[in-house]
């Protein structure tokens, strides 16, 4: 029993860290208290869904967010970590460049080697050069 809660607490923390956040910064951000933060990231009490949606607005993140538990693998601070950064640095971008970055990231995770990258052939075109 519990097991929920300290999955949400490892998960919370993850995020906090990822966003470069203190308990203290992130507890006046969601306006509850840091003893509180750390409570809940011990998985010591559960969180309410009002507590919930204010963590999830203080960390600008979907509620979602704290319940899509990664493979243990890796770290989860530090694979988590990456991901946020990754997604947030995708969100500031233009529609076709998250495709591009998307097709390249196909490509070297398939282990396959590639001579020309789509993009590569596109920005040529796009300025004449041959």
């Amino acid at each position: 029993m519990g097991n929920l809660r300290k999955l949400f607490g490892q998960r919370l923390k993850s995020i906090r860290l990822a966003k470069g956040l203190t308990q203290e910064e992130l507890a006046e951000k969601a306006g509850l208290h840091a003893t509180y933060i750390g409570i809940i990231e011990r998985g010591k009490q559960g969180a309410s869904l009002d507590t919930i949606e204010k963590l999830a607005t203080a960390l600008d993140v979907k509620e979602e967010k704290f319940f899509s538990f990664i493979s243990r693998k890796y770290p989860i601070e530090e694979k988590e970590g990456l991901i946020i950064n990754l997604e947030n640095t995708l969100r500031k971008q233009k529609t076709e460049d998250i495709k591009k970055v998307l097709q390249i990231c196909k490509i070297v995770l398939s282990g396959k080697e590639s001579n020309s990258i789509p993009m590569v052939a596109d920005k040529r075109a796009k300025y004449g050069k041959r």
